[in-house]
C-alpha cells in the first residue's frame, strides 16, 4: 500500500512528464484535479498536496476561483526570471569565494555535468533539448552546493527559480535552442574556471554581461 508521500511524488512526476516529455500540458492549460484523481486512481488529498509542491517549484500556478494552470511565460518574463537567477548566483558565488568554503573536489560534479552537456549539444537526438535543459538545471544546482552552510536563503530561492527557468525556456518562442546549448556549455566552463581560481573580478564580469539590459532577448537568455 502506498504511503501519502509516495502518492504525492507520483503526482509530481506525472505532471512533470506531461509538461516536459509528452507535452500534453502546455502553457495556459488548466489541470483538472478531478480528472487527475480518476486517471491516477488516488484521492484528491495527495493531489492537492502535490499541486502545492509543484506551485512552490514554479511548475503550476493557482488562479482564484478558476483552478490550477500551467504558467504561460512570455519572453520578457523568461528574461526577467533568468536575470533574477543571475543576480542571486552572483551573490552566492561571490560569498563562496570570499569565505573560501569550497575545494576543487567540490567543483568536480559540475565539471562532469558540463561534459555531459557538451556531449548532448553535439548529439543528433530529437529529444536532446529536453535532456539538455534537465541536465542544465542539475549543473546549476550542483554549483549552489559549494556555498556549504552559507547563503541558505539564497540557495532556496535559486532552487525554486531553477524549476521556473526550466519551464520558461521550454516554451520560449524566440529562443534559438542550439545556440543556447552551445553558449551555455562555454559559459559554464568559464564559471568553473573562475570559481576554481577564486577570480572574483572575472566572475563579476560574467555576471555583468548576463545582466546587460542592452542585449537582445536571445543573448540575454544564452548567457
Amino acid at each position: 500500500m502506498h504511503n501519502n508521500e509516495s502518492l504525492i511524488e507520483n503526482v509530481v512526476s506525472y505532471i512533470r512528464r506531461q509538461i516536459f516529455e509528452t507535452k500534453t500540458l502546455t502553457p495556459g492549460d488548466r489541470i483538472n484535479e478531478r480528472e487527475l484523481s480518476r486517471i491516477l486512481n488516488i484521492s484528491r488529498a495527495p493531489i492537492r498536496e502535490a499541486f502545492r509542491e509543484l506551485e512552490e517549484q514554479g511548475f503550476i500556478t493557482s488562479i482564484k476561483y478558476k483552478g490550477w494552470f500551467v504558467p504561460n511565460f512570455t519572453d520578457e518574463e523568461a528574461v526577467e526570471i533568468n536575470s533574477v537567477r543571475t543576480f542571486l548566483e552572483g551573490y552566492l558565488f561571490e560569498t563562496a569565494m570570499l569565505v573560501g568554503c569550497y575545494t576543487e573536489e567540490d567543483l568536480l560534479p559540475a565539471k562532469l555535468l558540463n561534459e555531459e552537456l557538451a556531449l548532448l549539444e553535439a548529439a543528433e537526438d530529437s529529444e536532446k533539448v529536453y535532456h539538455f535543459l534537465e541536465k542544465e538545471m542539475e549543473f546549476h544546482l550542483s554549483l549552489y552546493s559549494i556555498a556549504k552552510n552559507h547563503c541558505v536563503l539564497t540557495r532556496k530561492l535559486l532552487e525554486n527559480l531553477s524549476y521556473q527557468i526550466r519551464l520558461s525556456l521550454s516554451y520560449t518562442d524566440n529562443l534559438h535552442m542550439h545556440n543556447f546549448m552551445k553558449y551555455s556549455v562555454q559559459v559554464h566552463r568559464l564559471m568553473i574556471k573562475y570559481l576554481s581560481e577564486k577570480n572574483r573580478k572575472a566572475f563579476q564580469e560574467i555576471i555583468s554581461k548576463r545582466l546587460d539590459k542592452s542585449k537582445n532577448i536571445q543573448n540575454i537568455l544564452c548567457t
